[in-house]
């Protein structure tokens, strides 16, 4: 048997999250609450004191950590690009920063350069790994 959201509840708020939260119960709308001598007021209800879409679950470590792997990537190529900025046209200072990571400098092909492009980023990853598994066994002991 298909269920689906009742009639009544379509054509009041289409086919919305809203209105499966309505039909599931979690949403409460506005209900009229007595006050005083018969007055009424428009109170809102609502399940959760707090609203989960502003809050994040984000470590500060980890949002620093990934910039510093971003930083461990590019630096090799953007100090190459630094070395030669002014003396070249800037097409060819990117071109070369680039190709550093290839292992391609002056045209040819050296692993000298490959290793001294992926060097720092590799040394970066291999310590933050390195660092998370040691509090890892640290924690567990």
């Amino acid at each position: 048997m298909v269920k689906g959201l009742p009639r009544a509840i379509i054509k009041k708020y289409g086919v919305t999250k809203k209105a499966w939260a309505v039909y599931r119960g979690r949403h409460k709308s506005r209900v009229s609450k007595h006050v005083g001598g018969g007055k009424t007021r428009m109170v809102r209800r609502s399940y959760r004191r707090f609203s989960r879409k502003g809050r994040s679950n984000k470590s500060i470590i980890r949002t620093v950590e990934k910039l510093a792997g971003v930083g461990a990537f590019l630096y090799p190529g953007i100090n190459k690009m630094h070395e030669k900025y002014g003396t070249e046209p800037a097409w060819a200072v990117v071109v070369d920063g680039l190709a550093l990571y290839g292992g391609i400098e002056n045209a040819q092909f050296s692993f000298g350069s490959l290793a001294k492009a992926w060097t720092p980023y590799v040394g970066f990853t291999l310590a933050s790994k390195g660092a998370h598994k040691l509090a890892g066994i640290i924690r567990s002991l």
